[in-house]
């Protein structure tokens, strides 16, 4: 889980001992102690959704469905699909209709944790130029706490 990813990072050098304190502490704190677990897209943003000819909405790039953290999928969106806080807020009011996203609030840093430190493994494993992206977010938590 999150943990032994961050000791990853820590190991390849991508955080510091201090860094890898402050995480695990947030870990700690914003761990959930049950998460709602459903079929999620994995890669919801922009670039995936398509409007055909007659206004149907399609979602697109379904290799990665899958039954997973509900939580989990939200965080992942927010992380693929920059938007601001009128944007964030229009999208969780959609959202709500048919799920609350209280739990996930709740422990928001569980969740961007899991999918910032995924996103910097995957990246690094394909010595993508754009990890940075990730590890500069997982920084600014650090920065915010």
């Amino acid at each position: 889980m999150t943990n032994s990813y961050l000791t990853n990072l820590y190991s390849q050098g991508t955080i510091n001992k201090i860094e890898i304190d402050i995480l695990k502490k947030l870990l700690n704190k914003y761990s959930p102690k049950t998460f709602d677990m459903g079929l999620v897209h994995g890669d919801y943003c922009p670039e995936n959704i398509v409007i055909k000819h007659n206004e149907d909405i399609c979602i697109i790039d379904n290799e990665n469905l899958s039954i997973d953290c509900l939580d989990y999928d939200l965080a992942r969106t927010f992380y693929r699909w920059s938007m601001d806080v009128y944007q964030k807020n229009a999208f969780l009011k959609g959202y709500e209709l048919y799920r609350s996203a209280r739990n996930y609030n709740s422990h928001c840093y569980f969740w961007d944790l899991r999918v910032l430190t995924k996103s910097i493994l995957h990246r690094t494993r394909a010595n993508s130029q754009s990890v940075s992206i990730p590890i500069n977010k997982l920084k600014s938590i650090i920065t915010d706490v």
